[in-house]
């Protein structure tokens, strides 16, 4: 929809801001303001000019998000339409957080741009023919209260309507040369600076954030958006419309983070800048990294929020439609990054596509939370013998006892997308589930992790999934691969915070990746703030042990990732496996076993435990929850002379 002429806008202000009068007058609070993108997404997107306004309505609108909400909620998007509605549903329903808010709903951007007249100061204007001006003009944005645009001469496009006219809006900051040439060239010295050219215009855009916004302080060091620049523009037939992910971005913005889109593999060079020299990007990377980590001296995690974006680049991934051009596979591609940022205390909230796509983060954050979030406590022998998981003496039964690790939830945005495919399920409150949700997932989407809290039903139990984060705790030890001292103690703190306020002692899954399986320091580590137990990667138990006790911490191996995808279950193949693993037990002696699988439903676990019975020569098997297997573990390696 294009924004109507400056007069028109200004009669649509006087309206709307009647009717937003009318609206506080009528409960005492401000309304609630709903932006709907959702008919937009309706169009045709192989038509460039299409995709590129909605591509620039939708970065605007991201920017004016972060900051409206800044201070209190004010802006809710809905852009995913099942997921955003379930929220919101939730979030007004009588008696909940949003229930005395009356709501303004608009679909129209010059009516939401006249709503607010006075929220911004100004608009940073970016190049498309530098995509990665596109994330420069976003960190920019949220460091100065600013808009960014893409320049564009069309006379129906975004930039001209909110820069032509009899009263424009001001240019902040321009990211091209004001006669319209490219300012990021890749030779001579970096504008605005004494720095030699990076010999790639991608890379001395970034490099020239890093001396005018990040070095100076006037962006937040422990805030990192990593999210795909407007390159994505070119590649997105590869994915779906919801993968651009420019909607994660006002979160980022809200806390004034900086938002960059690097490869992180010195032996290659990237698809969308063939003519940098291989390794260019994670050099780059690298200096934002070990900026950001002296900016906080070392003593505090930063946050990562976003993931490879391996669809469209950085990978080996291809389809008739592109390639993403790349020599690595997905998962070493992830590992990699994940190595790199750990050994800058960095740890990542991994929006991993397809779920990559979160919506009003900003908004979530302002949600109310008590000092800690209970759960159920934990397990004590007197309940396990009434349970009848240990007998009658308190001594473990000679049995297969098998958790099931149901993951993965280290992405705020995996999280907002699965939960209302999950919460209706009919299984739920019939066995023991162990959700294995991080903590530090409330940071962005902190109304749903208490919600799914508060609505437990029995026999629900929560661990984190790796951690306040994801990360490899390898790279926190000396020495690492970055140079930098030791971070372990950092970690530790970290994660004291975010165990205590969300009431966990488990963690569900340590991903090593390529680095040295964890040493009995690490366990140690772990005992401060997870000492309920931790899963490990298969086969990455200390001295090739498949559970024991190390620090006095129980551990066990994940058999792996049971087959079959979100929406195919092979209930015969996956309960086959879990059979032929009770079968190789050893007879005669309590046996213990850990099971993972991705965003599977409730209804999944129960149709296991169903086929299980339904075959006759099934070993004897207990399902419990992680923190019960752990405590099981941790009982058995006490009085292995009993058994």
């Amino acid at each position: 929809m294009a924004i109507k002429p400056f007069l028109l806008i200004l009669c649509i202000f006087a309206s709307s801001t009647a009717i937003i009068a009318s609206a506080k007058a009528n409960t005492g609070n401000p309304p609630l303001v709903v932006y709907d993108f959702v008919p937009q997404l309706e169009r045709d997107f192989k038509q460039s000019d299409i995709l590129r306004r909605h591509y620039d309505e939708v970065l605007l609108v991201t920017c004016l998000q972060a900051i409206l909400n800044r201070n209190e909620p004010r802006l809710f998007v809905r852009y995913n339409k099942e997921p955003d509605d379930f929220w919101f549903e939730k979030m007004c329903e009588p008696g909940a957080w949003m229930s005395d808010r009356n709501v303004v709903r608009i679909s129209r951007l010059d009516k939401l741009l006249a709503l607010f007249p006075d929220a911004t100061k100004g608009l940073v204007i970016w190049d498309e023919r530098v995509p990665a001006t596109s994330n420069v003009a976003a960190t920019i944005a949220g460091a100065e209260d600013l808009l960014a645009v893409r320049y564009d001469t069309n006379p129906d496009s975004v930039y001209q309507e909110l820069t032509g006219g009899a009263h424009p809006m001001k240019v902040a900051q321009r990211l091209l040369i004001n006669d319209g040439r490219v300012l990021f060239t890749g030779t001579g010295k970096i504008p605005g600076t004494g720095i030699e050219s990076s010999g790639s215009a991608k890379n001395d855009a970034y490099l020239w954030l890093l001396e005018h916004y990040i070095k100076p302080g006037k962006t937040n060091p422990r805030i990192i958006g990593y999210y795909i620049d407007a390159a994505w523009l070119k590649s997105w037939m590869n994915g779906s419309i919801y993968l651009h992910t420019l909607n994660n971005l006002d979160y980022i913005l809200k806390h004034r983070g900086i938002v960059c889109d690097l490869d992180v593999w010195d032996d290659e060079t990237p698809v969308d800048d063939r003519g940098q020299k291989p390794g260019t990007d994670v050099k780059t990377l690298q200096e934002i990294l070990r900026t950001c980590y002296n900016a906080v001296g070392g003593r505090e995690m930063i946050g990562c929020f976003g993931f490879p974006p391996w669809a469209f680049k950085y990978t080996d991934f291809k389809t008739p439609q592109w390639d993403a051009g790349g020599k690595h596979g997905g998962v070493d591609t992830e590992w990699h990054m994940v190595e790199l940022l750990s050994s800058y205390n960095v740890y990542m909230d991994a929006d991993a596509i397809s779920y990559s796509s979160l919506v009003n983060a900003s908004f979530y954050e302002h949600y109310p939370l008590p000092e800690v979030v209970k759960q159920e406590p934990q397990p004590t022998r007197e309940h396990l013998i009434k349970e009848g998981i240990l007998d009658k003496n308190g001594k473990l039964l000679s049995i297969n006892y098998y958790a099931n690790f149901q993951g993965d939830y280290d992405s705020a945005a995996w999280f907002y997308w699965q939960v209302p495919k999950m919460w209706n399920d009919p299984a739920r409150g019939t066995l023991p589930l162990s959700w294995a949700m991080n903590p530090n997932i409330g940071d962005r989407f902190r109304f749903g992790l208490a919600y799914v809290r508060q609505t437990a039903k029995p026999g629900e139990t929560w661990v984190a999934c790796e951690g306040a984060g994801y990360l490899m705790p390898a790279n926190l030890r000396e020495p690492r691969p970055s140079g930098l001292p030791d971070g372990l103690q950092v970690w530790i703190d970290h994660n004291k915070r975010y165990y205590k306020q969300w009431d966990l002692h488990v963690t569900g899954f340590n991903i090593d990746g390529k680095t040295p399986i964890m040493d009995e320091k690490t366990f140690d580590a772990y005992r401060q703030f997870s000492p309920g137990g931790v899963g490990l990667q298969r086969g990455k138990g200390p001295g090739g042990a498949r559970f024991g006790l190390m620090a006095n911490v129980p551990f066990i191996d994940h058999w792996g990732d049971l087959p079959g995808n979100e929406d195919d279950n092979n209930i015969n193949l996956v309960t086959d496996i879990i059979r032929k693993e009770f079968s190789n037990a050893v007879p005669e002696q309590p046996n213990f076993h850990l099971f993972r699988s991705i965003l599977k439903r409730p209804s999944f676990y129960a149709d296991i435990e169903r086929h299980l019975a339904e075959y006759p020569c099934t070993p004897a098997h207990r399902l419990v929850d992680i923190p019960t297997l752990m405590w099981l573990i941790k009982d058995y390696e006490a009085n292995r002379s009993l058994y």
